[in-house]
């Protein structure tokens, strides 16, 4: 009898763009976002399934949101070059609304630096950080990221409470995620965090930087730290962030990162944990729930097969798709790995027909993990079964040992650098060597983010504790 084996965890574009088209609901998907998020999602889509009706259609509710929510030019004749005349007039560019749109730019504009001209002639400094800040969140609005940033920056020239700093970090950590600039994001992420331990400080602007940077962390391919930075995100952020994040996608991030990047135990343990993570996983797609359960319950196969089925999902999610091969390859990993671990002797076709993967796929993965030092076993060719060695608990014990020393050694290297760094004057004194209170008035932009301003001396200087452990490494 032949067998129909449906995992595969390579990605076929056209096979998922009809699936995509037969699955998706366009308008739910996209009633989960709101604001650059809401169309940039929409514009991904269309991309990923250009020349499928989904395409065009996410096109049009991209053209709508942009002309009632939006004063973004640019955005808007990207979405109108992406249409291409296919949607009838009513989705070519309309020259009175583009007047109209800046005509309500340049009128805020004009108030906002009328009101600045006021509040710097008579020195009132925290009157110029909030218009400091409305600046920037206009030119945000506007799309001029570059410009945002600066008078957010401006914002901490002026910024004296500890509120003021968290608000204007907020920003810029929004306008450098939306604009992609992910160093800046990890970077002023940090600040914050390090601002909010000293100061025993939460709130949801926190939340939402924690939240922005793990999926930094996801977006450069470091799967196992963006897992465990999104257990700690709570469901009333998650939930109350729109413009970053659905809910739903973001069950599917945290649920394709724990499985390929962590052991059975450890997600399980991840997961229940996880702030409010079942509400977040009852608002998930139903294939999604029932796959956490099955890795959980070592149901390797069944968990394999309903994460075949909500590849579709992943593909046009724009945060995962550029990993998608990665994540379940990584996945693909992990099961077989779990599942023989259990065994000192098994079939290969038997595990094949198990975890629903064809005989000379799952044979060709095996070699691969064998090679790479992921899994201790041997294929017997004669009999085609799969000899898995037991690690001994002396060689545990060894391995132990070993790992033990390393990290006596990089703590030790550790201390000696943080001492001479204290001789020479690069970090202070009295600083704690996990977190420190940056000062407000001397801190610097990361380079190249304002050009206006120029204060090198003092923030410059002092290197975050919380980073020399990687110098020490």
């Amino acid at each position: 009898m032949d067998i129909d084996y449906a995992v595969d965890s390579s990605v076929d574009p056209q096979v998922l763009q009809s699936r995509v088209s037969r699955i998706l609901k366009l308008q739910d998907y996209a009633d989960g976002f709101t604001g650059p998020a809401k169309v940039q999602r929409l514009l991904f889509l269309a991309e990923q399934c250009e020349g499928q009706d989904i395409a065009l259609d996410a096109l049009k509710a991209a053209h709508d949101y942009v002309t009632s929510h939006s004063i973004d030019l640019e955005l808007y004749k990207t979405v109108i070059q992406r249409i291409r005349a296919r949607a009838g007039d009513e989705y070519s560019e309309n020259a009175e609304w583009i007047e109209q749109c800046d005509e309500t730019y340049y009128s805020r504009q004009s108030d906002i630096e009328a009101r600045l001209v006021s509040a710097k002639s008579a020195l009132d400094q925290p009157t110029i950080a909030t218009l400091e800040g409305e600046y920037g969140d206009l030119l945000f609005e506007r799309g001029e990221h570059v410009d945002a940033m600066k008078h957010y920056m401006r914002m901490r020239d002026y910024s004296k409470s500890l509120d003021d700093f968290m608000s204007m970090t907020y920003r810029l950590v929004r306008c450098a995620f939306h604009s992609k600039n992910f160093f800046n994001v990890i970077n002023h992420a940090r600040k914050m965090e390090s601002m909010t331990e000293a100061h025993h400080r939460d709130s949801l602007k926190v939340g939402q930087v924690r939240l922005m940077a793990a999926l930094t962390q996801l977006i450069l391919g470091k799967f196992d730290v963006a897992a465990r930075a999104l257990s700690k995100i709570r469901h009333e952020v998650i939930s109350s962030s729109p413009d970053i994040i659905s809910v739903e996608s973001f069950g599917l991030c945290i649920a394709l990162c724990s499985m390929a990047s962590l052991g059975r135990r450890e997600s399980e343990n991840l997961m229940t944990s996880a702030p409010g993570f079942q509400e977040i996983l009852d608002q998930s797609p139903q294939d999604v729930r029932d796959a956490i359960l099955a890795f959980r319950a070592a149901h390797y196969g069944e968990a394999l097969s309903l994460l075949e089925a909500v590849k579709p999902y992943a593909w046009v999610d724009y945060i995962l798709s550029q990993h998608l091969s990665q994540l379940y390859s990584l996945i693909h990993d992990r099961c077989l790995c779990e599942y023989s671990s259990a065994f000192s002797n098994v079939s290969i076709a038997y595990m094949a027909d198990t975890l629903n993967i064809k005989p000379s796929d799952l044979e060709s993965r095996i070699v691969r993990l064998i090679q790479h030092g992921k899994l201790e076993a041997t294929v017997d060719g004669q009999t085609n079964h799969i000899r898995i060695k037991q690690t001994s608990v002396k060689a545990h014990a060894f391995k132990s040992a070993l790992e033990a020393a390393h990290t006596f050694l990089r703590d030790s290297k550790f201390i000696i650098l943080r001492s001479g760094m204290l001789r020479h004057g690069l970090i202070k004194p009295g600083m704690p060597p996990t977190s420190f209170t940056p000062d407000l008035e001397s801190q610097d932009p990361p380079g190249g983010e304002d050009h206006h301003h120029h204060h090198h001396q003092g923030g410059s200087s002092q290197i975050e504790a919380g980073d020399m452990s990687d110098v020490a490494t």
